[in-house]
């Protein structure tokens, strides 16, 4: 995981999303310090513990969990409610991230519950917990 990366110009991105709360902008800055901005993502989000998985890649992983959770993403997620934010790895290039992507997604239920179990047993919402081992910040 690459810490202390920074990103300039959090201000002005995260007052272009609508409705952005302190709360979001916490979340913002913490992915930031962790090197969020750069390379790539692979995430998992539920609606509740051991509930339905999305699993995706992003660049961005910070305004892609936001838009997960304010319903701006059209589909999968939107229609079953996937806002919990459980699981997050960090990838330094984008390339990789959607290599490991495609590989999860051939992975079998049961799999992806114990990678999701051994960083975050209590499926804790990153997005309200960003400390959570499974972020990878701590």
């Amino acid at each position: 995981m690459a810490r202390g990366d920074s990103w300039h110009g959090l201000e002005a991105q995260s007052s272009e999303l609508p409705g952005c709360q302190n709360r979001e902008l916490q979340f913002l800055q913490s992915y930031v310090t962790c090197g969020g901005m750069r390379g790539g993502w692979v995430y998992i989000m539920t609606n509740r513990p051991n509930g339905i998985l999305y699993l995706g890649v992003t660049s961005d992983l910070a305004r892609r969990a936001w838009e997960h959770r304010m319903g701006l993403v059209e589909g999968f997620t939107k229609r079953y409610g996937l806002k919990r934010l459980v699981y997050a790895e960090r990838h330094e290039d984008i390339r990789s991230a959607i290599r490991r992507e495609k590989a999860l997604k051939r992975w079998p239920r049961a799999w992806k519950v114990r990678l999701i179990l051994a960083g975050n047993p209590a499926w804790t919402d990153l997005y309200e917990d960003p400390k959570s081992p499974a972020c990878g910040c701590s």
